[in-house]
């Protein structure tokens, strides 16, 4: 509510307070939202390493978006080494969290082939599942470019 200012004038150093609270009770929801805060630098100084910690947080608590952000602050090596590894580790267990965007992330990998083996299987398999969770759009355009280029 305080941070889009629904119901209640927006205060986003209220929002930021709740969030840390929630997140101190392991919500992982609340807990990627400060990733994201501390990424932006929305209301707070933008703090890198104070994201990764929330993000890595909301991952542990088997929130998706948390994963999903941990795997690309990795893949980008933003304030981290990039590890291919370990963004590969984060944007799966995103996906086997239902997050259409991890599983989109590890179709454009294995279709690219820059820097994990091309394997067409696989990247067909996450299209595939990111269409199923509702992330239609762009993973039925990557599934048709797919087939195009493959059948």
């Amino acid at each position: 509510m305080h941070h889009y200012g629904v119901g209640t004038p927006k205060n986003l150093k209220k929002a930021l307070a709740l969030y840390e609270k929630a997140c101190e009770l392991n919500d992982g929801h609340a807990c990627s939202n400060l990733g994201a805060y501390y990424y932006e630098g929305y209301g707070v100084e933008k703090d890198l390493k104070k994201a990764f910690q929330f993000f890595t947080k909301a991952c542990d608590l088997n929130y998706s978006d948390g994963c999903y952000l941990l795997g690309e602050l990795y893949y980008k090596g933003q304030d981290v080494s990039q590890n291919i590894n370990k963004a590969l580790q984060y944007h799966s267990k995103a996906c086997d969290l239902k997050h259409a965007k991890g599983c989109v992330k590890l179709g454009l990998i294995y279709d690219d082939g820059k820097v994990v083996t091309k394997d067409v299987k696989k990247s067909l398999e996450y299209f595939t599942k990111a269409c199923d969770l509702k992330h239609a759009e762009y993973g039925i355009r990557k599934l048709a470019s797919l087939w195009r280029r493959h059948a």
